[in-house]
């Protein structure tokens, strides 16, 4: 009976050593899990309006895993100091590796609104009479947005200096930049006479007068039978009263323009040129009523050109009596030119009024006469360098021409 105590004994000491030895393996197992290293500091201070990024969620782990941030990418955070952003991390070993946890502060200032930086500087001083073009009206800013000029682009200003020219911008992103403007200074001046030395060769057998316009040009006049004209091309830019004739620049401007203009060719503004060649005129300034021509002066009718062609011999020989002579300023061959009659007629080309584009300086001049043809047409004369005719013109209001004034 004793020994059978002592096996009983025995069997539960081995059950109870049993036990221990597994509670103690299970206690060994679990404590080997470890946390993973959480490397995350503090963001930089973002304005408000900032969405959150990669730029403020960017913790990193030293095992590899899945991070979920809360609040997640995206989010418009309010403005205020030290707010929490956490992230819960799951490593891809869970076996061996605990999920954590991690919070950082962050930082929203409240947004200020920054003002657009706006280029212009005060443009070049212009004549009176040029409309305000993209070369005044050129402002520029470092962000995209609308301009709008005041005055706008097409406008005429009147003589003077030190002009307001002003510009409102609208930024395209009006949540982060400000409106703007901004005021530059221009110089209306008043047009000079051309300066120039003109290169015109006269009939030196011819006995000329003169005749001034309002701008101080002198130019020489010659009387031809019962007319007495200009020997030279017409280059005033203002009307008898003073008023600014606009000169036109731009190619589309010119063939839209309904009123008064002038122009040089190819927009030159070598004064020797303008002195020898004159300007160009739309039809809509030889006709103005206050009068391109000084008093005592006026832009002839068709019919006193009919008058002068046909004291020279008529149509077909007038161009050759007209011209002035050589090839210095007309083309070869300058077929016929005598300049017997002292008109002594340059070839000033001319401005198109389809395209705005100049063409044939050198080659031919046409010269408008007050007279219309309908009411988009009017008369003139034109001469060209194979020719030794003197012959009609059937010119469009918007073609730029020259002129030559005949004594009232």
């Amino acid at each position: 009976m004793k020994n059978k105590y002592w096996l009983i004994q025995l069997f539960l000491t081995g059950v109870l050593l049993a036990l221990t030895n597994s509670c103690i393996k299970d206690e060994a197992t679990t404590s080997t899990k470890k946390n993973p290293i959480i490397t995350w500091s503090n963001p930089a201070d973002i304005s408000f309006g900032t969405l959150l990024t990669v730029s403020q969620l960017n913790a990193k782990a030293n095992v590899p895993g899945i991070f979920v941030y809360t609040p997640t990418f995206g989010t418009r955070l309010n403005a205020g100091a030290n707010q929490n952003l956490k992230v819960e991390f799951t490593p891809t070993d869970v076996a061996n590796y605990n999920v954590v946890s991690f919070t950082v502060k962050i930082n929203v200032t409240q947004f200020t609104k920054t003002d657009p930086l706006i280029i212009w500087s005060n443009p070049a001083d212009i004549i009176v009479g040029t409309i305000l073009s993209a070369s005044q009206l050129n402002a520029t800013a470092n962000v995209p947005g609308t301009f709008i000029y005041t005055p706008p682009i097409g406008t005429i200003l009147n003589l003077g200096t030190n002009q307001d020219l002003k510009v409102d911008f609208t930024p395209n992103d009006v949540a982060t930049y400000n409106l703007g403007s901004k005021t530059v200074k221009i110089n209306v001046i008043s047009a000079p006479g051309s300066g120039g030395t003109s290169s015109v060769i006269f009939n030196p057998n011819k006995s000329y007068g003169t005749m001034t316009d309002i701008d101080g040009n002198t130019y020489k006049t010659i009387t031809i039978g019962t007319q007495t004209w200009m020997a030279e091309n017409l280059r005033v830019t203002k009307y008898r009263n003073g008023d600014p004739i606009t000169i036109v620049t731009d190619n589309a401007n010119w063939t839209a323009f309904t009123s008064g203009a002038y122009c040089n060719y190819n927009n030159t503004t070598d004064k020797d040129h303008i002195a020898t060649y004159g300007r160009l005129y739309n039809w809509y300034a030889v006709t103005d009523n206050r009068n391109i021509a000084p008093a005592g002066w006026h832009v002839p009718s068709d019919a006193e050109w009919r008058i002068l062609t046909s004291y020279l011999g008529f149509l077909p020989v007038a161009g050759g009596k007209m011209k002035e002579i050589s090839t210095i300023h007309w083309k070869s061959p300058n077929t016929g030119a005598t300049n017997e009659s002292g008109f002594s007629a340059t070839p000033t080309g001319y401005r198109y009024g389809v395209d705005g584009v100049f063409y044939n300086l050198g080659e031919l001049v046409g010269y408008w006469s007050n007279t219309p043809n309908g009411s988009s047409n009017a008369w003139g004369r034109f001469m060209g360098n194979f020719i030794t005719e003197c012959s009609s013109l059937n010119g469009r209001n918007n073609d730029g021409n020259a002129v030559r004034l005949v004594k009232d």
